[in-house]
């Protein structure tokens, strides 16, 4: 039995050597790669001199023209937003930014939040943010209340796990790294992103028959932007993007652009129901210019 046991041992001792120094290599390595935005946040300098930062999901991407923007108001521009995330990344990636000495003037929050979002559990885009739990206090902070102080114990003693092979989101990538160490996840240099002309596919529209859909009142999301304001000295604009035959309607009191009313029965600006195309992106971006030119004295 001693025997077996000193084997067990000294096997299991090896495994957990072995494992630890992988799974470190491999954050090591996506840290210092920026095939995800949440790596690129961390390793450009260059948008940590952004004036506007854009934060959303894959609406966010596809809408806002950032070099628009930036040529418009002569203030640089980028675009952070991740697709297939809700409020509580968006909330990650400004808390990133912020620890990483970013000094915006201004978020620009693309929010269309229909329903509470789920406390508990991973979801696929979570993933980009693991190989920066050690080395971030927001990312680790994120992970400990949404799974628990476990979670992130156990990624501590195993950083393998999260690269097992169920994980496509980091595991996969990593060939295409090798090929291209400057690839980015739908993200170009600044982080933008847009689909091409596509509105073949969507239904004939009529203005009178577009209808509204309420949007979520997130008020934990909220009083945190309130608070980061207050704390860094920046503003905040909160903006719905067009969509397609429906319109998102607030039923509760904030300060927003509601850009979701604009070229509802246009399908020449869009791709899909909730997506612009390019021309679409254009159109809107320079819609939305004027209207916070009019409407926020700080992009005057």
């Amino acid at each position: 039995m001693k025997p077996f046991i000193s084997l067990f041992s000294r096997y299991f001792s090896f495994f957990i050597v072995f494992q630890f120094i992988i799974g470190c290599s491999l954050d090591f390595f996506h840290q210092k790669h920026s095939f995800f935005k949440p790596s690129k946040i961390i390793n450009n300098q260059n948008w940590r001199e952004a004036k506007i930062l854009i934060i959303g999901s894959s609406r966010a991407l596809t809408s806002f023209d950032s070099r628009l923007i930036a040529e418009q108001t002569g203030k640089k521009t980028v675009n952070l937003a991740i697709h297939d995330t809700g409020p509580s990344i968006h909330k990650l990636l400004l808390e990133l930014a912020i620890e990483q000495n970013y000094f915006p003037e201004t978020i620009i929050l693309q929010y269309d939040q229909r329903e509470a979002e789920p406390m508990h559990g991973l979801h696929e885009m979570d993933y980009q943010f693991l190989p920066l739990i050690f080395s971030s206090k927001a990312v680790n902070s994120y992970f400990k209340d949404k799974m628990g102080a476990l979670f992130v114990v156990a990624q501590y003693v195993f950083p393998i796990w999260k690269y097992a092979y169920w994980n496509t989101e980091l595991l996969f990538p990593i060939p295409l790294i090798l090929q291209n160490p400057n690839l980015t996840l739908r993200s170009d240099s600044i982080g933008d992103y847009e689909y091409p002309e596509s509105f073949g596919q969507l239904l004939p529209c009529e203005e009178s028959d577009v209808k509204p859909t309420i949007l979520y009142n997130n008020l934990p999301l909220f009083e945190f932007l309130t608070t980061q304001q207050y704390k860094h000295g920046f503003s905040c604009i909160m903006v719905t993007a067009p969509t397609y035959n429906f319109y998102y309607q607030f039923n509760f009191e904030t300060t927003y652009i509601n850009g979701s009313t604009w070229f509802n029965c246009e399908p020449k600006f869009f791709y899909d129901e909730i997506h612009l195309n390019a021309a679409g992106k254009r159109a809107f971006t320079n819609k939305f210019i004027e209207t916070l030119s009019a409407n926020f004295s700080s992009f005057d």
